[in-house]
């Protein structure tokens, strides 16, 4: 998901040139992240790994067709459907986050309880047409909280083969993108930050990268499971 900061003077024209040109990149590693999803798992794979390629592609429906049109087709701001994708979004994660640490599900499932939960007084206090910064930020936190767990569960085996493990590269698109992603959220809660010169920037060429690492990182999760799951399989396992 991205967030576009722009200065309002600018105008709309230059607006629009300058966002295209920016995210192109990030565009096209959406795209690569779903077209590569569809052609690895088109036999089967792993249950976290369809929850992911949904999400990719829900991202991308979101925010190049839903979000633009969004005052024109329902009258409504695009925050709303960023609020709408990231409610979505949270659950899913959890869900991904439950399979993986099955051991500690009652503890996943409260952690994501609390992050809906709060998720849910944010957007009642402030409005559901304002993004839920705070919020967020806390689902990004346990996010980074969860991967590192997993890069720490690996790190006391003598040898983990990583060229097999998709899961190692969910944990890092989830470390590099969230890690990034986290401190944008920071800074858009600290209005003096925005007082300074080339922050627009700064916060844009950040979050551009991070999600294109996180889009990377995903289409080799991808790549993976297609070596390390067979097709003649005849079922289709968790992670």
């Amino acid at each position: 998901m991205l967030i576009t900061i722009m200065p309002m003077y600018v105008p709309r024209i230059v607006m629009v040139t300058k966002a295209i040109k920016m995210f192109l990149p990030v565009t096209i590693f959406n795209i690569a992240a779903i077209l590569t999803g569809l052609y690895c798992l088109r036999k089967g794979g792993p249950v976290i790994l369809f929850l992911v390629l949904c999400l990719v592609t829900l991202a991308f429906i979101n925010e190049y067709i839903l979000v633009p049109h969004s005052a024109k087709w329902w009258a409504i701001k695009g925050n709303i459907l960023y609020n709408i994708y990231s409610l979505i979004e949270i659950t899913v994660w959890f869900v991904v986050y439950s399979i993986l640490f099955h051991k500690s599900i009652p503890l996943i499932i409260l952690t994501g309880l609390i992050v809906l939960t709060y998720t849910a007084i944010e957007l009642h206090r402030y409005s559901f047409s304002e993004f839920h910064i705070r919020s967020y930020a806390s689902f990004s936190a346990a996010s980074l909280v969860i991967a590192l767990c997993y890069f720490s569960k690996i790190s006391l085996r003598r040898l983990h083969p990583i060229t097999r493990d998709p899961v190692f590269f969910i944990c890092t698109a989830l470390l590099c993108f969230h890690s990034v992603f986290l401190i944008n959220l920071f800074t858009m809660m600290e209005t003096s930050y925005w007082k300074l010169s080339n922050v627009v920037l700064v916060f844009d060429v950040l979050q551009i990268m991070a999600t294109i690492l996180y889009y990377l990182f995903i289409c080799i999760a991808f790549i993976i499971s297609c070596y390390r799951y067979l097709p003649q399989i005849s079922h289709r396992p968790l992670y």
